[in-house]
């Protein structure tokens, strides 16, 4: 893992966010067909998640809705720091 940012594309509050994060930015266009490899492969490689408001909003990119909803509450430990508000259900416990 680096110090990347990941932003999950919404609107210009995310982008303004991650500008006064450091490291590199990566967007993740959740409105457009991302593979699973790459979305995971950009993941791996970082340490801020910058998710929009409401994250639920990725429901509509059902493969990265699926990859995401894993990850946050998978088994694999993630050193991430996460920004976003209005999570599903039950992800709340696993964060």
């Amino acid at each position: 893992m680096t110090g990347n940012i990941v932003i999950f594309v919404t609107d210009q509050r995310q982008s303004n966010l991650a500008a006064c994060l450091p490291g590199k930015i990566h967007r993740l266009d959740w409105r457009r067909g991302v593979e699973k490899e790459e979305a995971l492969e950009v993941l791996d490689n970082s340490k801020y998640l910058v998710l929009p408001v409401p994250v639920t909003k990725i429901e509509r990119n059902h493969d990265v809705n699926l990859i995401l909803k894993e990850e946050l509450t998978g088994k694999k430990e993630r050193d991430w720091i996460l920004f976003g508000g209005v999570f599903w259900t039950g992800v709340e416990t696993a964060l």
